[in-house]
């Protein structure tokens, strides 16, 4: 019986850079000044005010968007404008109103298809009860 053998070269990466591999990859004396620069430049109009990097919190309108789904006892949508009442409450059952709104008469909440939109806190409120 015969033996062969076979020989395999696998290249090992070498990890010495030469001085010009190197200097490609690094940034040059001006570049590394420039961003030395334009960061302190940054902190300082940051600091300043001038360039909010935070996020402010925003004014409250007072306003709540609501909408919602209405259908008669066969489930088919109504479209009619219908007067509403809306109530906040502190408790999940029982208690007295915390806040209250109406939108009856002209002012009713336009339904369309079943669905209405109203901006809660856009009318008049009335007072706590």
């Amino acid at each position: 019986m015969d033996h062969k053998e076979f020989n395999i070269r696998i290249p090992w990466p070498t990890l010495r850079w030469e001085r010009e591999q190197l200097a490609r990859w690094l940034p040059s004396r001006g570049n590394v000044l420039f961003t030395l620069v334009m960061i302190a430049a940054l902190l300082w109009a940051q600091s300043a005010g001038a360039v909010p990097f935070r996020a402010e919190s925003a004014a409250s309108t007072g306003t709540i968007a609501y909408q919602g789904r209405l259908a008669d006892s066969s489930g088919n949508p109504l479209t009619q404008t219908l007067n509403m009442s809306f109530r906040l409450y502190s408790a999940v059952t029982g208690g007295t109103p915390l806040w209250t709104e109406q939108w009856t008469g002209p002012n009713g909440v336009k339904v369309s298809d079943g669905l209405f939109n109203v901006m809660l806190g856009s009318r008049r409120r009335l007072p706590r009860v």
